[in-house]
Parts: C-alpha cells; sequence; structure tokens
C-alpha cells in the first residue's frame, strides 16, 4: 500500500491549549482555546527545526467554535512573527472552524474575508469539515506528496485525545 512509505506522525508540540503533530509535509494543530502569545512564541520554538527540515509545507488548523474566541494583539504580533519566519516555505494554510448553525457560519464568513485580505504570500482557505480542507491542501503539493488518509487520521486523533472533558 502507497501510505506505508510515508513516516508516521510525529508528536511536535503539546500545550494545555494545544496539540501539534506533523504527517509528512503537514503541520496539523487542534486548538483548544485561543493562543496567546506566549503559545505563539513557544509553537514556533517548537516547529522551527521541523520547518527547516522542510523545503514546504502546509498546515491544517482546527479550532472547536466552542473554543472560538478572538486572540489578543500580542497574539496576532506572534502570529505575524511566526508567518514572517516560515515564509517562502509555507504553501497553504486550511483553518478548519467547526460547529453547526448560525454562529460557526458567521465566524467561517468573517474568517474567510480576513482571509482574503491578508498579506501573506501562500492560499489559504477556510472550511468547516477537516474533510475537504485535507483534499484542498493535497492539491498545493505534486501528486501523492500528502497522504491524504494518514493526515485525516492524525487530525481525528489530536480531537479524540485532545479534547478537554
Amino acid at each position: 500500500m502507497r501510505s506505508s512509505s510515508f513516516p508516521p506522525p510525529i508528536v511536535s508540540y503539546e500545550h494545555h491549549n494545544l496539540r501539534i503533530v506533523s504527517s509528512g509535509n503537514v503541520i496539523i494543530a487542534r486548538w483548544l482555546a485561543p493562543p496567546t502569545a506566549e503559545d505563539m512564541r513557544l509553537m514556533r520554538l517548537a516547529l522551527r527545526p521541523w520547518v527547516m527540515r522542510h523545503e514546504s509545507f502546509c498546515s491544517l488548523n482546527v479550532i472547536d467554535i466552542e473554543h472560538a474566541s478572538p486572540m489578543t494583539e500580542d497574539a496576532r504580533v506572534e502570529v505575524a512573527q511566526t508567518q514572517k519566519e516560515f515564509d517562502g516555505r509555507q504553501r497553504g494554510l486550511a483553518n478548519v472552524i467547526e460547529g453547526r448553525g448560525f454562529w460557526a457560519a458567521s465566524i467561517r464568513s468573517v474568517a474567510s474575508g480576513l482571509a482574503f485580505v491578508s498579506r501573506v504570500k501562500f492560499e489559504q482557505k477556510i472550511f468547516d469539515t477537516v474533510d475537504p480542507a485535507v483534499a484542498w491542501l493535497a492539491t498545493l503539493f505534486p501528486a501523492g506528496t500528502i497522504d491524504a488518509q494518514r493526515v485525516r487520521s492524525a487530525a481525528s486523533k489530536l480531537r479524540i485525545e485532545g479534547e478537554q472533558p
């Protein structure tokens, strides 16, 4: 089976608000609370060696609407610093904002607008579930580069193991 040639996901970082794994050249993050500036700094430090080993990569962020709330200004500054540091290597960012109903749809709509006007050098899209996000990320690389099944499985494992009761 082709997917057996891909390395297994490796836990890159774990914190009370965030869990990250890597699968091939995809970073998968499950946010359990809005990131603080310190969360972003620690994440950047943890991911730096991984990013530098990859010529290009993409990110999959999964956020449950129940945990969604605005980031502080300091956290946004740290996000910008992370994007600047990894500039040129990141090909895409898929933000999955999970949830149903009007509130979730509204959040996704605002996030889509912000992604559209942002000044980053990589593609961004907003999704409501993981499957279409992974399928889209796979289109950003040559065929066979991303093992979509393994990425979906790693994202699912973060949900199961990472949710706080």
